[in-house]
């Protein structure tokens, strides 16, 4: 079973080919990204796998930094913003927003309906104001109803793309929730483009197989319903580096150090597996409610800009390299990828256009040539990125770090030296410049549904919250099994509209009781994971 990885960021589009049986890694390639039209930066990096079994391939599974790039550049399409019954308190990225008559308790209980007049004029201001409408109501994640009433409006009247922030997260905190189904919102469009240029190059292949997409967590969406949630794909291109230092590697207890051209990322693997961020990624100063593994980014990498004029300072601006600066448009500075190009330990542009930059900085640093200046540059990076990594371990909260495990294209040349200064070992594993690609090729699908029980001290019933429904039942034990049995049943659906043909389930649960042994509540939660097909 052949599966095509491919990772497209802000640099290069990375592609491996795998064999899922014998886990081989049989193919990679590298190619410059091409932002103005994404499909020739795809196909010439599949062109240059060089393989002949297009047909042959079972499975196509994409990673990205494009919807982490959007938000972090404002360049999402324009959103519009349905509140229902109130307004979070904070700053919220909707270009356009109206708010709606409608009251709802943070039990689910409906104090107000939706009123009709209300929700039309409101839909009135959005008209042509938005290309895509997030709905986000208080306390919706304990009664869907109102969300849902106004979704259909919505697809009636406006005929864009709307999602409802409950559709996202089944975790309170109504801020954070509407900020994530804005965003999810603005990306639309970006991931539709991304997905829509695999499948013009695979027509072009005659490559007849699902498309996957990574998620921020690390697992595995198909490609219609990444489409409809492309908010969780931030940080895919991050998580899907962690998943192929795992595999590439074997190791379970290290630092992955990801460095490719515009940051340097940071995960922390322990008895194999990585943290999931409990509050949710944060991007661009936006606190979501995005599962996301727990990553710290710094901006280091191999085309971070080198200013000399009175400190040195490496980063956190993104250049085009003086080496690469006549084949690609675009502003250039000297940095990290010259220096290489000048000590010759990588040398794939031009050489010349990197000793002339490198010249400039050593007259600058009182040096006298552009090797003394690309040496003394070098060190100052290693230390750099290793400052970084003690910020990372700290981050983390991990004491001790076995070892440093370097992916992304620049790791191999940085980071042994910089580890050299932490005093810890680093390795860099085979095929550790395309990590990303082959992470997205051994991902799997991984879902999970939750409902919680409480009890209501007025009717001695218990009220059962699941992620689509509220429901009142009379007894703890009939609770009890219809809380299992219903998010049971929706990490089914999950996992097969995930893309899941066959899956596993693992269930939990955690009981809560006040000092007296008297019960508070139980939350219950159902993992559904296994492979695509």
């Amino acid at each position: 079973m052949f599966i095509l990885g491919i990772d497209t960021g802000g640099t290069y589009t990375d592609g491996v080919i795998l064999d899922r049986e014998s886990h081989h890694v049989l193919c990679t390639a590298k190619a410059l990204t091409t932002p103005h039209n994404l499909a020739i930066g795809i196909g010439a990096c599949m062109q240059a796998l060089q393989f002949h079994r297009w047909q042959d391939i079972a499975m196509v599974s994409l990673s990205t930094t494009l919807a982490t790039n959007t938000i972090v550049e404002g360049k999402g399409c324009r959103a519009g913003l349905l509140l229902l019954g109130k307004r979070p308190a904070g700053k919220l990225p909707a270009d356009v927003c109206a708010m709606v008559d409608a009251q709802m308790d943070i039990r689910g209980n409906i104090l107000q309906r939706l009123a009709p007049t209300s929700l039309d004029a409101a839909l009135q201001h959005l008209r042509g104001r938005c290309d895509a409408v997030a709905i986000s109501g208080y306390a919706s994640v304990r009664n869907p109803a109102h969300e849902r009433q106004a979704a259909q409006a919505v697809r009636e009247s406006l005929g864009v793309p709307v999602v409802c922030g409950h559709e996202l997260t089944g975790a309170l905190g109504f801020y954070e929730r509407t900020v994530t189904a804005v965003l999810n919102a603005q990306l639309i469009p970006v991931i539709h483009g991304l997905i829509k240029a695999v499948q013009q190059t695979m027509a072009q292949l005659n490559i007849n197989a699902p498309i996957m997409v990574v998620r921020g967590d690390g697992s595995l969406m198909q490609a219609d319903y990444a489409q409809e949630r492309p908010v969780e794909t931030i940080l895919s291109g991050p998580a899907a580096s962690v998943m192929g230092a795992k595999f590439l590697s074997g190791c379970k207890d290290c630092l992955v150090v990801d460095m490719g051209g515009t940051t340097t990322d940071l995960a922390h693997l322990h008895a194999g597996e990585c943290t999931i961020s409990d509050e949710g990624a944060q991007i661009a100063g936006w606190q979501t409610k995005v599962r996301a593994l727990q990553i710290c980014t710094f901006g280091l990498g191999g085309d971070s800009k080198i200013q000399t004029d009175n400190t040195v300072k490496i980063g956190p601006q993104r250049v085009i390299p003086l080496c690469r600066g006549s084949a690609v448009q675009g502003d250039t500075g000297l940095t990290p990828t010259d220096i290489l190009h000048v000590t010759g330990e990588y040398q794939q542009w031009d050489t010349m256009r990197a000793k002339a930059g490198l010249q400039q900085a050593a007259d600058k640093l009182g040096l006298d040539t552009a090797q003394q200046a690309a040496q003394a540059l070098k060190e100052k990076t290693e230390i750099q990125l290793a400052a970084y990594c003690q910020q990372g371990m700290r981050a983390f909260g991990a004491k001790e770090i076995p070892m440093l495990l370097g992916v992304g294209a620049p790791a191999q040349t940085w980071l042994p030296e910089a580890a050299v200064w932490l005093g810890i070992p680093a390795e860099i594993p085979p095929f550790a410049e395309v990590a990303n690609a082959v992470g997205a090729a051994t991902g799997q699908i991984r879902e999970t549904a939750h409902a919680t029980i409480r009890p209501n001290k007025l009717t001695q019933e218990y009220v059962l919250y699941t992620e689509e429904e509220r429901h009142t039942v009379p007894t703890l034990e009939e609770a009890q099994q219809k809380g299992f049995a219903l998010a049971r049943q929706l990490a089914a659906q999950k996992a097969k509209r995930a893309g899941a043909k066959q899956f596993a389930v693992k269930t939990a649960t955690q009981v809560s009781r006040d000092a007296e042994g008297a019960f508070i509540e139980q939350r219950i939660q159902v993992l559904a994971y296994g492979y695509p097909g």
